[in-house]
């Protein structure tokens, strides 16, 4: 028994000397990927906003994950995108002069990742047509800083 424990001992040292490693050499800590919008992923007619608040709380470290297809309906195509922008109040009206895209029309396909890496708001939309404004593709996160520094 005290070979088990003396082992288990040594066990959490080793990782927390790993995780005390870690964060000093001020490389990214992922604490959770998240996938925007459940298993509905990144698409039309979702309420993101609803979604933002379910998941809620965000940390730094976080990773939100976008999956979205190009749709086709009859010979159309519909893709969409991801922007960013500091300013909530032109996200929330769908005005994207101060935004910048983060991820373009192929990248959801396999999964968008975006981290969150400082503690401020985010602000995200799709740019494409009226997604954002009719089709509710819009939210805002706040990422918190990490309990107990992790």
């Amino acid at each position: 028994m005290a070979m088990v424990a003396d082992g288990l001992s040594v066990t959490l040292l080793v990782m927390l000397a790993l995780v005390l490693q870690f964060a000093g050499s001020g490389a990214q800590l992922t604490l959770r990927n998240i996938t925007v919008g459940g298993k509905l992923g990144w698409q039309y007619g979702v309420n993101y906003t609803t979604w933002a608040q379910k998941n809620a709380p965000f940390f730094m470290g976080d990773a939100l994950v976008f999956y979205y297809h190009n749709k086709t309906i009859g010979n159309v195509s519909i893709p969409h995108s991801v922007l960013i922008s500091e300013d909530y109040q032109l996200v929330s009206s769908c005005n994207f002069s101060k935004a910048i895209q983060v991820g373009n029309i192929t990248q959801g396909i396999k999964g968008f990742r975006f981290n969150l890496t400082d503690s401020k708001q985010y602000n995200f939309a799709c740019g494409i047509g009226p997604h954002c404004k009719l089709g509710n593709m819009r939210f805002a996160v706040f990422a918190l800083e990490p309990h107990n520094g992790v």
